[in-house]
């Protein structure tokens, strides 16, 4: 069950950013200007890549180090 909500809120997370995060960066002022619809969409593509090179990332350091305690609840 505790696996079942992590995996269902993490899913919740990841497509609230990937479905909401272009519209809210295109129609929020940061820092005086407006980002354009191409630009958000490409930082809402970055953010996902990012989450699998961190994870990948995190595998391995977990692996290395042998510590996955740690490295799970640093990466949190």
């Amino acid at each position: 069950m505790s696996f079942a909500l992590c995996l269902f809120f993490s899913k919740l997370v990841a497509y609230t950013f990937l479905y909401w995060l272009p519209f809210y960066l295109s129609q929020t002022e940061i820092g005086g200007r407006y980002v354009s619809v191409k630009s958000a969409g490409n930082l809402s593509t970055l953010f996902d890549v990012g989450g699998i090179v961190g994870g990948i990332l995190a595998g391995y350091i977990s692996d290395e180090l042998n510590a996955r305690a740690i490295t799970a609840a640093t990466c949190s």
